[in-house]
């Protein structure tokens, strides 16, 4: 997954939403201006967390997949030998029932 994106799409929704907020109290425009700066910042930051926190969770998940196709993989070559080797005696057994 992607997450590269995640902290701006989550600063820019947040100045989104805090424009219309601008707008609909018709805040000063400079009070407006600073007030939008805190609030890009502080949901920038925000988006960071959850990227950091998306990034471990999804490692995490992709490092149990990998483990698990390993034990599978370890299972399959094991159950292979163990046939081959039922298949070795069934053959013996035949040669000596001839």
């Amino acid at each position: 997954m992607k997450t590269k994106d995640i902290p701006a799409i989550v600063m820019l929704l947040a100045g989104g939403v805090y424009c219309l907020l601008g707008i609909l109290y018709q805040i000063p425009l400079m009070d407006f201006l600073v007030q939008l700066l805190i609030v890009l910042l502080v949901f920038w930051m925000i988006g960071g967390i959850i990227r950091m926190l998306l990034d471990k969770f999804m490692g995490e998940i992709e490092d149990k997949t990998k483990k698990e196709e390993e034990e599978t993989e370890e299972k399959d070559a094991d159950g292979e030998t163990e046939e081959s080797d039922e298949n070795s005696k069934e053959e013996t057994e035949d040669s000596d029932v001839e």
